[in-house]
């Protein structure tokens, strides 16, 4: 769904959401999405930029500093959005649930500079 919410976005901009996290005690948290830089990628021999962004959640209050005294603080989210000539998802790295290990899904046609499948 954030995928989606970032192909309306302009180049370099952010966004502030909420998401429903599926924990054992279901939370509406917000997310803070920030531009992360960019990269290139070789999509069927077409070199394209991608913008990376970053999603992080913002517990608040108590529930953030529990989270810090007990090393449980959600993981970032990044998401990879090509531009030109249309804006497509290209790349996620983060977990699927709660305390879940970091899964990435990308396109399999991108070639990245760090792809060891070359």
């Amino acid at each position: 769904m954030l995928a989606i919410v970032l192909k309306n976005l302009a180049p370099g901009e952010g966004l502030s959401a909420h998401a429903l996290a599926f924990t054992p005690k279901p939370r509406i948290l917000k997310l803070a999405v920030t531009p992360d830089g960019e990269e290139s990628v070789t999509i069927e021999g077409l070199d394209r930029k991608t913008q990376r962004y970053q999603a992080k959640a913002e517990l608040g209050g108590a529930l953030e500093a529990a989270a810090s005294v007990t090393n449980k603080q959600p993981p970032a989210l990044h998401i990879w959005m090509a531009g030109e000539p249309t804006a497509t998802f290209v790349r996620f790295d983060g977990p699927f649930y709660a305390d879940g290990p970091i899964w990435r899904v990308e396109l399999a046609a991108p070639r990245w500079a760090d792809d060891v499948r070359r």
